[in-house]
């Protein structure tokens, strides 16, 4: 049994037993030393890149031809790779909240194998930045972070509770990037973005695989209440992330790409609408969905952080194409306001 304070106190947690208790989180923290690799020399940043070409591949269902052939080839190519830097920029920050969250764990994690294995990630969360920064610049700018993630974030790195933490980062923000990076490398046509992808995606899968280990043998132990408050929070954030796409606000960097592009966005918002009438559907939540089948909703129902009733119940409303053509139809009446 923990004690409460161990579980909420944000002080540092100082652990004078350096014997093993989890071998296979030490195995975990052994082969991220075997794994460990440099942003700088194990990629070769000298191969050409076309940003207009990854950002096809990346930028979702408002890039498909039937929309941009319309375009001019400046524009065309211009909301490609704005949409691409879009795309990755979220990314980005995803593992900035990353590197912040496991750095705050070697603080707060009660064993001494989990602190190497939360100090290994923040390394190679570091990393992840550095890649991702380099590759942005190649395709534009890099834009802020959407209101959803950022409000996933902050309640992650906010919360007074190191369980929370794990649950949130790597079960919750890891499972989707995991989800995305992986379903990005099918897409992927650009070798320095494929080989990229693979070394993030080793990373990645240790991440998510340290959470799981982490949780399973330490949620059983928590009293009630505390196990309730770690329910509710992981549900909170499983809703966060669903809602994503449903509002106009999640929109509306899209639109400033377009504007930068020299694209209406009101003009491009109703040719979406309109190519979804004519049964080709807009399908922005296509990596989410994997995200929550695949990864989220089956990991924490293994938990017991999820009933299967609450883990249905999300199944059955993650957003739809009807769901993002309403939220940019809001999103193009208040910019004709």
């Amino acid at each position: 049994m923990f004690d409460g304070d161990v579980l909420t106190n944000k002080e540092a947690v100082w652990c004078w037993d350096y014997s093993l208790t989890d071998p296979k989180i030490a195995s975990l923290y052994e082969k991220s030393i075997h794994g460990q690799w440099r942003a700088a020399e194990s990629l070769d940043w000298s191969q050409a890149i076309d940003p207009a070409q990854v950002g096809r591949g990346i930028g979702g269902g408002m890039l498909s031809p039937g929309l941009t052939d319309r375009l001019s080839t400046q524009q065309r190519d211009s909301l490609m790779a704005g949409m691409g830097a879009l795309t990755f920029s979220q990314l980005l920050h995803g593992e900035q909240g990353a590197l912040m969250v496991s750095a705050d764990l070697v603080r707060l994690l009660p064993s001494a194998e989990m602190k190497q294995a939360a100090a290994s990630q923040a390394n190679d969360e570091a990393r992840h930045l550095d890649v991702f920064t380099r590759y942005i610049g190649r395709m534009g700018e890099i834009h802020p972070p959407s209101a959803s993630l950022r409000r996933v974030l902050e309640k992650i790195v906010a919360h007074p509770m190191w369980l929370a933490q794990l649950v949130g980062m790597q079960i919750v923000v890891e499972g989707m990037a995991l989800a995305t990076f992986l379903d990005m490398r099918k897409a992927a046509a650009c070798p320095l973005l494929h080989a990229m992808l693979d070394l993030v995606i080793k990373d990645e899968a240790r991440h998510h695989a340290f959470g799981k280990i982490a949780l399973r043998d330490h949620v059983g132990m928590l009293e009630s209440d505390d196990r309730q408050a770690l329910q509710a929070f992981a549900l909170d954030l499983v809703r966060i992330f669903r809602d994503w796409g449903t509002e106009p606000e999640d929109m509306i960097a899209s639109a400033y790409v377009m504007v930068g592009a020299g694209v209406d966005p009101t003009d491009m918002i109703a040719a979406v609408r309109q190519s979804a009438l004519a049964g080709h559907p807009l399908d922005l939540s296509r990596g989410m969905r994997y995200a929550f089948m695949a990864f989220i909703l089956p990991d924490l129902e293994q938990l017991g952080l999820i009933s299967p009733g609450e883990a249905q119940a999300i199944r059955t409303t993650l957003p739809s194409s009807e769901n993002e053509l309403d939220a940019l139809d809001r999103l193009r009446e208040e910019l004709v306001r």
